[in-house]
């Protein structure tokens, strides 16, 4: 990192203040800070919440994956196209949970079950989001250490003090300055256009890279993989424990399962103006994926095929004497490709680097601060409370339990040990939540038999078994009275997830159907028929065609709308039947890793071109959007009691 490299970084982190505190002028009650009293279109929605996604973390989970497996990591994630086509078409879950009008999650349990089933879950979900967050910032730290060359201790005031802390207090503060100024309007706002800046940079890194590599020497590099680990073949893996074909078919499952029960970004689940926008920024998420995976897929494959590339034995094996000096096993394995990446950028390229995975990682800070904080608000204290709070001390109460989760996840970074691939440690912590919360939100939607009862028991069996799994993957090495049975334990995170999904969805039908005694009324819940809210519900009652229901394509879709939803069936489904008949061929010929090569060209290229139209076609909406909402939240009037509590007729 060099004087340029730091001013990029000084200009982005100026920036993100400024806008953050320009919002907070809008921040005028509780529905405001909550979820920018639904007031945000699609392009703003998909853009903003996408990188709420993509972290830092999420950017070295993914290094991880794609420099283990390669290449056939994308080919084997194509699986996954028709389960987000089927989630984004059908608007499952988004749909109807933006039609009850709840700001959280829990909030909809206490409409569809009970105030005692709200507070249980909210504590639950909020032990999930904090455990899951908790080592966000830890990640962040190390990574930002490593790829600017930080020391690894400073002195303050005449003492060593270590830079790892520092670096989370400094990302911390970053994220609480934004979150605290102006809840959800301040974090959507300033996700968004952090979103534009990561794209165009993603863009320009890429290009570099590409342009420094041939991509001759990208293939000669992958080729020096292991027998059984190709990183071009993806039937040539027999050896890749971890991320094979079935991790993915196991993550489909859970996605569809699992859909909007992580409350991580919950803020942009009721942030929508109406539910066909909460939709369409769905279906407009998957365009947006293509972007974001070109940068975490090509990038740590660039990284392999350098440092297994025999022109450059000397440059890697310096790299690899810096990874080696890294104390942690599992921090050596997130820090290889970051750590080449230093190598390769030049100056001015990396410090674009360093402020696109900052940009990721606040996004992400702000976003999951906001949910958890609000979550234990909204949750897990107000139901207690028989006097409604003002709008001033509802937003005051917000804002310390913000607070109060950055130093939890301060805290959770210092000194829990990180033994497991990132992924994994994410799936089996968000079941914590998810393995029952899953089958209560999905049947709870959907099923008018469903009962509080079979909800209960879900929520009680889910979290004893995610917790069980986390200690067991945590510390069986320590326990070697149990190596008797498996020396390692044997399953890992994304497994034992799927287990308890399947357990809970068992459990909620078998015990539903044994105590429901009459059918729910989801009409009310919904705001549909009699009960409709004026402005929020399609207007038309002309019959669809099978091709309109097969397209996800209601009533109130534009033929825009429909053209867009179309496309991206189209695309999805092509891209699907081009795995199917992969794996058909392969079966009857033998394709080499030159055809592999070959084809991961074209595939490149493909993932470029519609990187570019996408960044252009988003951004010119996003600014639409972010006009919009800044005149609906200037025109709107406060509305004291949208605060997300239930009223007693909500519950009936």
């Amino acid at each position: 990192m060099q004087l340029l490299d730091w001013l990029i970084v000084a200009a982005l982190i100026g920036g993100i203040a400024v806008v953050g505190f320009i919002t907070k002028r809008f921040t005028r009650g509780v529905a405001d800070f909550l979820s920018a009293n639904r007031c945000a279109g699609r392009y703003l929605l998909t853009m903003a919440e996408g990188l709420a996604s993509f972290s830092a973390v999420a950017v070295v989970a993914n290094f991880e994956k794609f420099y283990e497996a390669g290449f056939p990591a994308q080919w084997w994630s194509l699986i996954l196209g028709p389960v987000a086509l089927a989630i984004a078409v059908s608007g499952w879950i988004a749909y109807r949970f933006r039609e009850t009008r709840a700001m959280t999650m829990p909030q909809f349990l206490e409409m569809r079950y009970s105030r005692g089933f709200r507070v249980y879950a909210g504590i639950i979900c909020w032990i999930s989001g904090i455990m899951n967050y908790g080592i966000f910032p830890g990640v962040t730290a190390q990574l930002l250490i490593n790829i600017c060359g930080l020391p690894d201790a400073v002195f303050l005031a005449g003492f060593e003090v270590s830079t790892f802390p520092l670096v989370m207090i400094f990302m911390l503060a970053l994220a609480l300055t934004l979150t605290l100024s102006g809840g959800q309007i301040a974090v959507m706002v300033t996700d968004f256009l952090q979103a534009q800046f990561l794209y165009v940079v993603m863009l320009v890194l890429i290009g570099y890279l590409l342009w420094r590599f041939s991509w001759s020497d990208i293939v000669i590099g992958l080729q020096q993989a292991p027998e059984g680990q190709s990183r071009l073949d993806p039937y040539a893996q027999s050896e890749v424990q971890d991320f094979n074909v079935w991790f993915f078919v196991i993550l489909g499952t859970l996605r569809v399962y699992t859909f909007m029960a992580w409350q991580g970004s919950q803020g942009y689940f009721s942030a929508a103006k109406s539910p066909h926008e909460a939709k369409m920024g769905r279906i407009l998420g998957g365009w947006r994926t293509t972007t974001q995976l070109l940068l975490v897929t090509l990038l740590p494959i660039i990284a392999y095929a350098f440092l297994h590339h025999p022109e450059y034995a000397a440059d890697a094996a310096a790299i690899e004497a810096q990874v080696a000096a890294i104390d942690n096993e599992q921090v050596r394995t997130q820090m290889r490709v970051p750590l080449t990446l230093q190598h390769l950028l030049p100056v001015g390229v990396m410090g674009l680097l360093v402020a696109i995975l900052i940009s990721a990682a606040v996004s992400t800070d702000d976003s999951y601060l906001h949910s958890w904080g609000s979550i234990f608000v909204q949750d897990v204290i107000l139901p207690f409370r028989k006097k409604r709070l003002t709008p001033r001390q509802h937003i005051l109460l917000l804002r310390v339990a913000i607070f109060c989760m950055a130093v939890f996840a301060f805290l959770w970074s210092m000194y829990f040990p990180l033994n497991q691939y990132i992924f994994m440690y994410w799936q089996i912590t968000g079941s914590v939540f998810t393995g029952g919360a899953g089958a209560a939100i999905i049947f709870g939607l959907y099923w008018s038999r469903g009962t509080t009862a079979g909800a209960w028991t879900v929520m009680i069996v889910g979290p004893v078994i995610a917790i069980l799994s986390v200690l067991a993957r945590t510390f069986w090495a320590d326990f070697t009275a149990l190596h008797f049975i498996f020396e390692e334990f044997p399953l890992n995170g994304i497994q034992m997830a799927f287990v308890n999904a399947c357990l809970c969805v068992t459990l909620y039908v078998t015990v539903s159907l044994l105590t429901c005694q009459q059918p729910f009324n989801l009409q009310r819940m919904l705001h549909r028929g009699p009960y409709a809210v004026e402005g929020e519900q399609p207007t038309s009652l002309k019959r669809r065609s099978f091709a309109a229901r097969l397209f996800g394509i209601g009533p109130e879709f534009t033929r825009l709308d429909a053209v867009i939803a179309v496309a991206l069936v189209i695309k999805t489904l092509l891209l699907f039947a081009m795995v199917i008949v992969g794996t058909v061929l392969n079966m009857f010929v033998d394709l080499s890793e030159s055809f592999w090569a070959t084809f991961w060209l074209y595939f490149v290229i493909y993932m470029a071109v519609l990187a570019v139209i996408t960044v252009i076609w988003f951004s010119i909406g996003g600014i639409r959007n972010l006009h919009e909402l800044f005149k609906s939240l200037g025109a709107a009037k406060v509305n004291a009691l949208d605060d997300g509590t239930v009223s007693a007729k909500q519950e009936t």
